[in-house]
């Protein structure tokens, strides 16, 4: 296998690897935004529930005492899964300090994506 076909292959391998990143990268932000959406209604839900038992003084407890304790553990898991999400998968964290070595000097007149040997 000559340089230059050699070249294209590496080019191609790291090019698909990228994009199959970026497209998990997109599933997990739009799983977090759908996370995100569940906990907003639930907490506005529960907010317009909570003005209607609010008129009879009786039922608020009980209201509270199922209401508040689904709010606050699915705001956590919400909150935990967030935060978890927001550094991005530790393999492309891995692959991106991989090629940057190799990546072509602004000042080069050649461009090459292939390691150097040795």
């Amino acid at each position: 296998m000559d340089e230059d076909a050699r070249e294209q292959a590496l080019l191609s391998a790291l090019t698909t690897e990228q994009f199959v990143l970026q497209t998990s990268r997109s599933a997990t932000i739009t799983e977090s935004v759908g996370r995100a959406t569940v906990f907003l209604s639930l907490l506005s839900a529960s907010l317009i529930g909570l003005g209607f038992v609010s008129s009879s003084g009786h039922l608020i407890k009980p209201y509270l005492g199922a209401v508040v304790p689904t709010l606050v553990i699915t705001g956590l898991l919400t909150f935990a899964r967030l935060v978890q999400n927001m550094g991005g998968p530790p393999r492309w964290r891995s692959r991106s300090a991989w090629r940057w070595p190799w990546s072509p000097s602004p000042h080069s007149s050649r461009t090459s994506s292939v390691p150097p040997s040795g």
